[in-house]
């Protein structure tokens, strides 16, 4: 079979780094992503029996009245399994903002050194700003777009000049005039 059948599109996903985007700092400065859910260990025990996983899921959260049988098993399992290299993720913040966009670069690890958020996929973040999410995002943290939806995210990002970059151009003249300049702001926007 040619090669072109098995080189598959990729995938866009949009994905929150914690609760109000709290990892971003990090995630952004150390080529990250991750997820929580970290009492269901290294999901890589269950190879490909979502079943036995979706079991395992509903007897660790059952008592949080977590709708446990809504999407989380399934968003978990896209983190682990469905997402590829190569693939686009938008990273969000709240339902209105994109702030960062990335490839993959890595499959599933579990990293148990880490105090929280232990699933994690490495990404090469080539774009970390602020815009305007199209509408209202998905409020799930792992949600798998849409061709059309990834598109028109793209466009809003390529349009118009960021604040970011208008920033960065503010930055740009006042070094050339002064040679030294003090960042301030909230953490996650991008001032390292």
């Amino acid at each position: 079979s040619l090669q072109g059948d098995t080189q598959m599109e990729e995938q866009y996903w949009l994905i929150a780094p914690g609760e109000n985007a709290r990892k971003w700092d990090e995630y952004s400065k150390n080529g990250e992503i991750g997820i929580g859910w970290e009492e269901l260990g290294n999901i890589e025990k269950y190879d490909s029996d979502y079943e036995s996983f979706q079991n395992d899921y509903i007897k660790t959260y059952k008592s949080e009245n977590d709708n446990y049988r809504g999407s989380s098993p399934k968003q978990i399992w896209d983190f682990y399994k469905n997402i590829s290299i190569g693939d686009i993720i938008f990273a969000r913040n709240g339902v209105r903002q994109i702030i960062g966009m990335g490839k993959v670069t890595s499959d599933y690890k579990y990293d148990d050194s880490r105090e929280e958020y232990k699933h994690i996929r490495k990404v090469e973040w080539e774009k970390i700003g602020e815009w305007d999410y199209p509408g209202q995002s998905s409020r799930d943290t792992v949600h798998k777009l849409r061709q059309e939806q990834a598109e028109e995210i793209l466009t809003i990002m390529s349009n118009k000049m960021t604040g970011y970059e208008k920033k960065l151009d503010e930055i740009k003249e006042n070094l050339e005039a002064n040679k030294n300049v003090i960042l301030t702001g909230a953490p996650g926007t991008g001032k390292t």
